[in-house]
């Protein structure tokens, strides 16, 4: 029953409610058909709405902004592993390629890894207030591309018997050196920030890999190792969850 404020006692069916659904003790407009309402629809105070709204942005609101932003950074972290390794298994595996082709998917799938990586680990750091993460990860990732130039060249000046190819590698050696250092900080500090052991693992496990694949005797081992890697870094971004 409504009750008018005309003072007369309207009824009215749910089914003639078009807002909402009223519990009792609403204001509501209609449209009068003798002693029948039709066409009911709850009116809500101005000022409540605006303090309901004021409410929700304070504290609801950021909230639910804080969640997508971390979950966005948890989903391009996800692909930030299984894009490089799906562009690098067409290559080998479906594409076939060889030569400068192969090289190409190779340098793609290192640059779509980091990029990947860069958009995520910023996601993190805005949330944890860390500038240094994201950045720190752009500087090194920088220093490797100038590294692997610079080993390059390098190789290049060794066969040509260049007297300063020695200098050039220890160069090249000290700026990859520079890259790993940074790079194992910046997951130990993603570790950290996010509560999640698994990074730590991913660095050590990738580090032993890559040193035993360098050292050509134990080289299997060290394949083994990076694959495993690369599985314990996608667990460590499935897993994240704070």
């Amino acid at each position: 029953t409504i009750i008018g404020d005309d003072g007369k006692y309207y009824k009215f069916s749910f089914e003639e409610v078009r807002s909402q659904r009223p519990s009792g003790g609403e204001r509501v407009a209609f449209k009068p058909d003798g002693e029948f309402a039709l066409e009911v629809f709850i009116v809500v105070d101005e000022g409540e709405k605006r303090a309901t709204k004021d409410v929700r942005s304070k504290e609801t609101k950021q909230a639910l902004k804080e969640s997508e932003v971390f979950e966005r950074a948890r989903v391009l972290g996800i692909v930030s592993g299984i894009a490089p390794s799906a562009i690098k298994f067409y290559a080998y595996f479906i594409a076939g390629y060889a030569g400068l082709a192969l090289q190409i998917a190779d340098n793609l799938a290192v640059i779509a890894g980091a990029m990947l990586t860069y958009l995520a680990l910023g996601g993190i750091a805005k949330l944890s207030r860390s500038d240094s993460l994201h950045v720190n990860f752009g500087k090194a990732m920088i220093v490797m591309f100038v590294g692997q130039v610079t080993a390059t060249l390098a190789s290049y000046m060794a066969d040509a018997a260049h007297p300063l190819a020695k200098l050039v590698a220890v160069i090249a050696l000290l700026l990859l050196g520079y890259v790993a250092f940074v790079w194992g900080r910046v997951f130990f500090e993603l570790a950290r920030l996010t509560r999640n052991g698994l990074f730590r693992i991913y660095v050590c496990t990738f580090f032993a890999g890559e040193l035993l694949w360098a050292s050509g005797v134990l080289a299997v081992f060290g394949f083994f190792l990076l694959v495993a890697s690369f599985f314990i870094y996608i667990a460590a971004w499935v897993k994240t969850d704070k």
